[in-house]
């Protein structure tokens, strides 16, 4: 159930784009128990989200907390961008990363997940996924964002923070604290357009996916798949020539992946959505 529900939550964020950056980041202003400019599940009398006083700066942090929903059910929610209709912040520039402050009270090897994607003209073009281990005080984290090909400008950020667990299923009393999360430009945001041309067919899939390298010759290359919490369910090398990977897909779970294509030092990665009817 809680994949489930994370993935139903995946799929509404990613499909959901509006038209400054970070909002409220450092979450010192509140309303009605969430952070202003941010969403997250209230759902009492569950301690999924909470305005916390251990904060790595100001007043206020967000506390995440796994909570039991009965007979022993991990229940949690992420921390969403947006009001729960809009689901991202607007840019005026295009991010060349995403940080952010965090502790993570863990159980049971829980992780703390954090996903971004940026929007350009209403289209995803660049994405981060990354999940992080236990940190007992507070630790900085700063991830780079992935371009296909760089965007002139970006019109909006989403970011999504919630507790997981590699296996899909977390674990009753982990918690986090998150802080003081911002984007930042720079003049080494990563151009994969010398990979950026691989191909996914078909895109929305079901039982399998073709991976197509037509600009890989005569170069190793390794193929990774990631869910929408970041959890590695696929790799495969392509040698040499070959430009066609085949991967079969029927033991994926309905929802958004996203492959990456390395090759040497140069990477790529796209999107890709299983569908099983």
């Amino acid at each position: 159930m809680k994949k489930t529900l994370l993935v139903i939550v995946a799929l509404i964020c990613f499909s959901t784009a509006s038209n400054s950056q970070i909002l409220n980041g450092g979450f010192e202003n509140w309303t009605a128990g969430l952070p202003d400019n941010w969403w997250g599940v209230l759902f009492p009398p569950y301690d999924l989200l909470t305005q916390s006083t251990s904060a790595h700066s100001g007043s206020y942090a967000v506390r995440l907390h796994i909570d039991d929903l009965g007979g022993g059910q991990p229940f949690g929610t992420p921390l969403s961008t947006g009001n729960g209709v809009v689901t991202t912040h607007p840019l005026s520039f295009v991010p060349h990363s995403v940080s952010f402050w965090y502790k993570l009270n863990s159980v049971g090897g829980d992780e703390l997940t954090i996903t971004a994607l940026v929007y350009s003209g209403g289209t995803g073009s660049g994405v981060a996924v990354v999940a992080f281990p236990a940190a007992a005080s507070y630790a900085y984290i700063s991830t780079t964002i992935q371009y296909g090909v760089v965007p002139a400008n970006a019109d909006s950020i989403a970011i999504i923070v919630l507790i997981t667990h590699p296996s899909g299923t977390t674990h009753i009393g982990s918690e986090a604290f998150i802080d003081d999360i911002g984007i930042s430009t720079s003049t080494g945001i990563n151009n994969l357009s010398a990979v950026n041309n691989f191909q996914i067919l078909p895109n929305p899939a079901n039982k399998f996916i073709s991976i197509e390298l037509p600009s890989i010759v005569n170069k190793t290359s390794e193929i990774l798949i990631t869910d929408a919490t970041g959890r590695l369910v696929h790799s495969q090398t392509v040698y040499n020539a070959e430009k066609e990977a085949m991967i079969e897909t029927t033991s994926f779970r309905t929802g958004i992946y996203f492959c990456t294509v390395k090759s040497g030092e140069l990477e790529s990665r796209k999107t890709v959505v299983i569908i099983h009817p």
